[in-house]
């Protein structure tokens, strides 16, 4: 039985006191560039929680994962307040009424700062949990120190890796519906996550966070964060006291069965891994109500093949190549008890067992019935197709029917067993494509080739999203210009496969490094960058967001300049550095020099009760050039042949020295 997310996010108590969030959960959402969209939601308990104590800002915090060193604060506002849904309706109960509180910012992550490997995470901790949860102890801090907060937390990776822009979305849980579980019964919620980046996602079931103190808004904190306290016997083994404790499965089922009545809290915990590496993770605090239901009887299905007896156990049915198309059919039977009573709804799904894929076209065009005294129940027709579902014509169908008990649908399923005789050259097989990474190149490296083979092997052919950029031809890839890249690998099929679904790889071809020089305005130093667009300037190894430009104007303080090209979000190393060195000017009306802007070279001329002894002339890197001894009241240095730039004179006299700068065109 599959189902949206059925969670009960709510409580019962009706103390003044009690806490009004009762779970929720951050996300992340690329943008552009290195802009992110960050969302907190929250879940609301609008039958006990006071609407004035919502909050308006959510002030979280964004921490390394390395060493949990504090980055920066983060100001999520109230953006959008809507109520939850029920899987069914008319099982609504009154006590059950919850908001969704989304929180949101954007926010934009400067590569320079968010580059660590281990990544970071975003946390925010808030007091109280329900008083009245029954497996862990949330009692009110202000009589008991048992008490229960909650922290909400989600890491998440670098946005650059080995200088190239590494570009994530966080997995986006499902909203939760306002369902609950019935004592005695499996309850059923489908957590698969969407992950926007095909990333591989891993499930668990996890102990809830508390928090550090149980201030109403605590301090936020690195982690560790501290556990809730279970009440006995409850346990991270034993959390809801069922012979079917709480389970999540690799595809996000999560299970549970339990025969004890009351409001449980746990967390799911959901981790993103890309090529076998963690990136991310994502928790959802979770409160589940356990209430006792009306007792249903579940349906009952049965199938039958043409000319036999509707039969509960599982049916074998062979279509050879002599059966018609409106012959190659089974019939299938729902019936339940309940509608002896009362009406009930009834309705039927295709699975697949065993193997992967879309079922839904054996199915009649109606899938519900309404069984009642007067129609106790309800047929249906499922038929298959002359190409079967799989290779080889061997596969097996799951026929579920649900009815529509309180909270979630009972149901019964039978097995078919089918057998498709296939004949050559009219049924296509399905194939798919291996596509590996293409990892980042340099604009100006030589033509490579690239790699995906397909299941069939058959030849695959490519196409690049963008041709000025980078272009496909027979497998070898010849690159144009900086830029993303987006390579897709594709294949037709033939008489005998299908067409393989077509696989992306994107990847990045980043711009050489520029070469930056100096020159001279006047009295200003400026530094040049050979590249006319994408320059991102750094001072001392740091993003200067202030600087734009392909060139920059510059103190004479003590600072290595450098300068990396981005261009569609792909950087270049860092250039050449220019190191600007701090030699205090000293100007004194008895030392001149001209002239200044010089050609070719410069006077020096000191006063006449004065006689210079030494002269020296650095670069602006401050590498001596040349050191004169000299006896004099003036002296010429000839400059003809050196660099445009700006170089600095130092005149040791017999009362002082004197330091200047001089600009050479």
């Amino acid at each position: 039985m599959k189902k949206i997310l059925a969670l009960s996010l709510l409580l019962l108590t009706t103390s003044a006191n009690a806490s009004h969030i009762v779970g929720g959960e951050f996300r992340m959402h690329y943008l552009t560039g290195y802009q992110y969209k960050i969302d907190l939601i929250l879940y609301f308990d609008k039958i006990n929680g006071n609407p004035a104590s919502m909050d308006n800002v959510i002030d979280a915090k964004i921490f390394r994962n390395s060493d949990n060193a504090f980055v920066r604060n983060v100001q999520l506002p109230l953006s959008i307040t809507v109520n939850l849904g029920q899987t069914q309706p008319e099982c609504a109960i009154d006590v059950l009424l919850t908001s969704q509180l989304t929180y949101t910012t954007t926010l934009t992550l400067q590569p320079e700062i968010f580059n660590d490997p281990a990544g970071y995470y975003i946390v925010w901790e808030r007091c109280c949990r329900n008083y009245t949860i029954t497996n862990v102890y949330s009692n009110d801090p202000g009589s008991s120190s048992l008490a229960a907060g909650q922290t909400f937390f989600l890491q998440f990776p670098p946005v650059v890796k080995n200088g190239s822009p590494f570009v994530n979305s966080s997995p986006q849980l499902f909203v939760p519906l306002m369902d609950y579980a019935c004592i005695g019964r499996t309850f059923y919620t489908d957590f698969a996550s969407v992950d926007a980046d095909g990333d591989s996602l891993a499930y668990s079931i996890a102990t809830p966070l508390s928090t550090h103190t149980f201030d109403a808004l605590p301090q936020v904190l690195p982690k560790p964060y501290p556990e809730i306290t279970w009440r006995p016997p409850f346990s991270s083994q034993n959390m809801m006291g069922g012979n079917l404790d709480l389970k999540i499965s690799n595809s996000g089922l999560v299970t549970v069965k339990t025969a004890l009545l009351g409001l449980f809290a746990f967390a799911v915990k959901c981790e993103e891994y890309r090529n076998g590496v963690k990136i991310g993770e994502v928790r959802r605090e979770y409160q589940l109500l356990v209430r006792d239901c009306p007792a249903n009887d579940a349906p009952s299905i049965a199938a039958k093949s043409v000319g036999n007896s509707y039969s509960e156990l599982p049916l074998n049915v062979h279509f050879d190549n002599t059966i018609i198309d409106a012959e190659r059919c089974i019939q299938v039977k729902v019936t339940d008890n309940d509608a002896l009573t009362s009406p009930e709804n009834i309705s039927i799904k295709a699975i697949p067992i065993g193997f992967e894929g879309d079922v839904s076209g054996i199915l009649p065009s109606t899938t519900k019935a309404t069984l009642s005294q007067e129609n106790l129940f309800a047929e249906f027709s499922i038929c298959f197709d002359r190409c079967p579902l799989t290779d080889n014509g061997l596969f097996q169908i799951g026929i579920i029917a649900f009815d529509n008990a309180c909270s979630v649908p009972l149901t019964d399923t039978i097995r078919i067993n089918v057998l498709i005789d296939v004949i050559e050259g009219i049924c296509q097989k399905k194939q798919s494509i291996d596509f590996q990474p293409i990892s980042d190149r340099t604009f100006g490296d030589s033509p490579f080739e690239v790699n995906a083979t397909a299941s069939s092997g058959l030849p695959v052919n490519y196409t690049s999203a963008d041709i000025t950029i980078a272009s496909v031809s027979t497998a070898m890839l010849t690159i144009h210009n900086p830029g993303r890249v987006t390579i897709t690998a594709m294949q037709s099929g033939d008489s005998n496969y299908k067409p393989a679904a077509a696989v992306d790889r994107k990847f990045c071809i980043n711009p050489q490094p520029p070469t930056l020089t100096l020159s001279a305005d006047g009295s200003s130093i400026i530094i040049n960058s050979s590249s006319p667009i994408g320059n991102r300037w750094y001072k001392d190894g740091v993003f200067q967001e202030g600087l734009i430009g392909n060139s920059i104007q510059v103190s004479g303080e003590a600072t290595d300049y450098t300068a990396r090209i981005m261009i569609d979000n792909c950087m270049s190393e860092p250039s050449n550095s220019i190191i600007i060195t701090a030699i205090d000017e000293v100007a004194r009306n008895e030392a001149r020099i001209s002239p200044n802007p010089t050609n070719n070279g410069i006077e020096l001329h000191i006063s006449a009760n004065e006689r210079i002894k030494t002269i020296e002339v650095y670069d602006i890197k401050g590498q001596r050039l040349l050191q004169h001894e000299v006896s004099g009241e003036n002296h010429f240095v000839n400059m003809e042949g050196w660099e445009s730039g700006i170089y600095l004179v130092k005149i040791k006299s017999e009362s002082g020295v004197y330091v200047s700068k001089v600009f050479k065109n």
